[in-house]
């Protein structure tokens, strides 16, 4: 898993397929034209899979075993188990997209990006608070069908906002709205997923929980993370391509500085002001007016990029949704 995370993370630095960049240990640095990346992925898919048929094996035997595959047959524990992949797999992401937007693009500091965020947090403790009351009305199961809902609805609503023109008070609606379903559905899953388990299978039935959560955040805020970069990459080098403003000598740099998150604002000598770059470009040099356009360019880019993470989240969290149904009905 150490090698599948670490993968994911740095295959960006490293390539996809060919090498990139080679990690230097101690004076060895790799040798291999094939990335590293490609590397740790197939090691940690054949690790996962060798994993998989040894529990297996020790299952069928008798023997103990780190997982309880008689557990996955049980349906409440399995559809428990999909609706916590699509809920920490998609929901997690939104604590980073989120946060990472408002500095990148709007320009918050940490300070005014946590009060922005402050409405999501005031969601997910009234929701978490209420979520015994709504659970005795309703039953845990449609409780966690609307709080999915609800997370649906508030990432949905929250992506038309998310360009250079919005504010955090714009967005502290609709983050409300997803605030509010993750706290519903996080205080009531592991209720839901563990509600048929024997009481001796217990422990490993709240282990294998555990690890799908973890599992699934990670990878992920791991993929959806790649999906950002790259798409900010492909629509930004669309509009440095196309703009006349930029010379052509300066484009392929600026397509390198488009690939760093920060380096393209500081690399305005200055000429930044205000979030969105709202400058009037008169009295400004040529070069200083390539800048402007680049870091706005890089602003849209970048924009376009998270509405599009955004939509991916929706259908994650709309699958996890449609996973709630396949839960039985059990007693108030």
């Amino acid at each position: 898993l150490g090698s599948l995370i670490y993968a994911l993370n740095e295959g960006g630095h490293y390539g996809w397929f060919t090498s990139r960049s080679g990690i230097t240990i101690l004076g060895w640095t790799w040798p291999l034209e094939i990335s590293l990346t490609v590397v740790l992925l197939a090691c940690s898919t054949a690790m996962l899979v060798l994993f998989w048929f040894h529990q297996r094996h020790k299952y069928k035997r008798g023997r103990r075993s780190l997982l309880e595959f008689e557990l996955l047959l049980d349906r409440t524990f399995f559809a428990g188990l999909l609706v916590c992949m699509f809920f920490f797999g998609g929901g997690y992401a939104v604590t980073l997209i989120m946060p990472a937007f408002m500095q990148v693009v709007l320009g918050l500091d940490p300070i005014m990006m946590g009060l922005s965020m402050l409405s999501m947090g005031l969601g997910i403790a009234c929701a978490g608070a209420m979520a015994m009351f709504i659970a005795e009305r309703i039953g845990s199961k449609n409780s966690l069908t609307i709080g999915m809902l609800a997370l649906a609805a508030g990432v949905g609503i929250t992506m038309p906002f998310v360009n250079v023109e919005s504010t955090g008070l714009i967005l502290g609606v609709p983050l409300f709205i997803f605030g509010a379903g993750f706290g519903l559905v996080y205080a009531k899953v592991n209720e839901v997923v563990l509600a048929q388990v024997p009481a001796r299978k217990v422990g490993i039935g709240a282990a294998t929980l555990l690890g799908v959560r973890l599992l699934s955040a990670a990878i992920g805020a791991a993929l959806l993370s790649i999906l950002l970069r790259h798409a900010t990459e492909d629509f930004g080098r669309e509009f440095i391509q196309d703009n006349q403003v930029i010379s052509e000598e300066s484009r392929e740099r600026m397509l390198v500085l488009m690939t760093r998150t920060t380096t393209i604002r500081q690399d305005g000598m200055g000429v930044q002001g205000a979030p969105g770059t709202m400058l009037n470009p008169a009295g400004l040099s040529s070069r200083q007016k390539e800048v402007v356009t680049a870091i706005r360019g890089y602003h849209n880019s970048y924009s376009e990029a998270t509405r599009l993470v955004g939509g991916v989240i929706v259908v994650l969290v709309v699958a996890g949704t449609a996973a709630t149904l396949l839960i039985p009905d059990a007693p108030r």
